[in-house]
């Protein structure tokens, strides 16, 4: 980082600006035939706010070890390298009528990448233009989407130069993070569902764990294989058919995999399950309770990869079963924008990896160094 400074790899904007980076994509799972979204967000500093405040609000749990990890990185090179993905409120559009002037001005960066994404930024750099966006984003929450680590380390590092410099008057760079800070009220966030890979599961039994699920659950078996791609594209049809209900896809080998629809959500009454009405509506939460923690047994400690793995490519997931290298897999649905604004309206956590947003802002394009 210091070597690209010095050599003018990276350069310093000469005057105080907001970026207005925009993302050109296809939905990953629909191919050439998916629909083009185009997703606009503001890359800029906001100030590093502790979440009991309201102004800042969170949906997901953190583990401890990737924060230790980005804490190293921060202390190292004193900068965000890469933006907090975040959303906010703009339902009249008043910040989208300053966006949309400026995105008819050739960008300062326009490339695709290796996943035919194309990226376009621009420099808003107008006092006017930037000072109605400060004055509106200062009205509302913040959501944070992707990057609670990053939010927490930035704090953890915010607090650690607060104790080292005691004398500090609170607008040092430290106190600020950055971000890419995108309208929710636009149509252009896209949620990818996040599966689960279960392994080390001791005297597996897959019959009886099915027997188990059938109290809590209808279920369909379907003809499925690696193999055989279009069954398992059936079965995700099938689930996002049956969104709202509660369903999920398991598979744990051979030729068929099995769609699970919620017999009702009493259940998790049963169960002595906590949360609000919204935290029960979520299908992460229903799994996690019924069948992660209440038939698996596998306590929120052991959230880990110990015995779960994340992965958003369901035939991934389905050929890691087949070759024996994971007992499960569990399909789900995505959660929706409405119900992570819900939860953490709420000040309620979703289970790890609840959610991955789609594209991610590139990291590198606009880095805040924390200038001595």
């Amino acid at each position: 980082l210091q070597q690209w400074l010095q050599e003018g790899v990276l350069v310093k904007s000469d005057k105080p600006a907001l970026y207005i980076y925009e993302q050109t994509y296809r939905h990953p799972a629909a191919g050439e035939g998916g629909t083009v979204k185009t997703q606009r967000g503001i890359i800029a500093r906001a100030r590093l706010e502790d979440f009991s405040s309201g102004k800042i609000l969170p949906h997901e749990n953190t583990l401890s070890a990737p924060k230790a990890d980005r804490l190293k990185l921060m202390q190292a090179c004193r900068a965000n390298l890469s933006q907090i993905f975040a959303f906010y409120s703009d339902d009249q559009g008043l910040i989208n009528k300053i966006i949309d002037d400026l995105v008819k001005t050739p960008p300062a960066i326009d490339f695709r990448d290796g996943q035919d994404i194309r990226h376009r930024l621009w420099e808003l750099n107008d006092s006017s233009s930037i000072g109605a966006i400060r004055r509106h984003l200062q009205k509302r929450p913040i959501f944070i989407a992707d990057g609670h680590h990053r939010y927490e380390t930035s704090l953890n590092y915010r607090n650690q130069r607060r104790l080292q410099e005691p004398g500090c008057s609170g607008e040092e760079a430290y106190n600020y993070t950055c971000m890419t800070l995108v309208n929710m009220d636009d149509d252009s966030l896209t949620i990818l569902p996040i599966h689960r890979l279960i392994r080390h599961l001791k005297n597996f039994d897959p019959q009886g764990l099915m027997n188990t699920l059938a109290r809590y659950f209808s279920i369909r078996e379907l003809d499925v294989s690696a193999a055989e791609e279009q069954g398992l594209q059936r079965l995700l049809a099938l689930m996002g058919e049956h969104q709202g209900q509660h369903c999920f896809g398991l598979y744990s080998g051979g030729r068929k995999c099995c769609l699970l629809i919620l017999k009702s959500r009493e259940v998790l009454e049963q169960l002595g399950v906590k949360g609000s009405e919204h935290w029960k509506r979520l299908d992460v939460s229903i799994l996690h309770s019924i069948l992660i923690d209440n038939i698996l047994k596998l306590g929120e400690q052991e959230w880990s990869e110990e015995h779960i793995t994340y992965t958003t490519d369901a035939g991934q997931a389905l050929r890691l079963v087949e070759q024996g290298r994971y007992q499960l897999a569990v399909f789900l649905n995505p959660t929706r924008v409405q119900q992570v604004r819900d939860i953490a309206h709420a000040g309620e956590k979703m289970p790890q990896k609840s959610t991955c947003f789609y594209p991610k802002p590139l990291s590198g394009l606009v880095i805040n160094h924390f200038e001595e």
